[in-house]
């Protein structure tokens, strides 16, 4: 199997419940995720949430809003010893693996009392 070093439009965030996290993502963080995004040009994806330099394995560029959810262009690192497996595993499984972004910000209350999640800084977005 041939490996793909770009993937259109991925999913990035979707709007509703930031899982354990105890926040909603709305259509304001939303914003926020392309800004920041926008702004860096490109944020590093890591393999998972340890920012060792070797889990670097690509970035994401082109950040955009597509109703409820913000998509960006993922590039793979083809020098990465992982590259193959990544790309296979992105290519086969798109819809049972995800991203998470690394963020701060303090959240945002609610009318309701809820707690939405306040993109100030993005750090990276982690596979």
């Amino acid at each position: 199997m041939a490996s793909t070093k770009l993937f259109r439009k991925v999913s990035v965030i979707t709007a509703g419940p930031a899982l354990g996290h105890g926040m909603v993502v709305d259509a304001d963080t939303l914003d926020q995720v392309v800004q920041a995004g926008n702004s860096a040009g490109q944020v590093k994806v890591l393999s998972d949430h340890s920012a060792s330099i070797s889990n670097i394995i690509g970035y994401l560029e082109g950040f955009a809003l597509d109703g409820g959810r913000v998509r960006a262009d993922l590039v793979l690192f083809e020098s990465h010893e992982g590259f193959q497996y990544f790309s296979e595993i992105i290519s086969t499984l798109p819809t049972q693996i995800g991203f998470s972004i690394s963020f701060s910000g303090i959240p945002r209350e609610a009318a309701d009392g809820t707690m939405l999640a306040d993109v100030q800084n993005l750090f990276s977005v982690d596979l």
